[in-house]
């Protein structure tokens, strides 16, 4: 992942916990995708870690 780019819109009030039509996180897609740096930021900025995904499975991030 770009981290420091992520860091830089976090820092600039991005929001954390966004979510697209099914339901995924930057912190779900981060953690699918290995980006542990990316990962730790949003959990840096208070990434939800029980929030879950909306296409029926109800998988959280972590």
């Amino acid at each position: 992942g770009h981290v420091d780019i992520a860091r830089a819109l976090l820092d600039h009030g991005a929001a954390v916990d966004t979510q697209e039509k099914d339901g995924w996180t930057p912190l779900h897609l981060a953690a699918q995708f290995g980006h542990v740096d990316t990962a730790r930021a949003l959990l840096d900025h208070g990434a939800d870690v029980d929030r879950q995904n909306k296409n029926g499975s109800g998988l959280t991030p972590l």
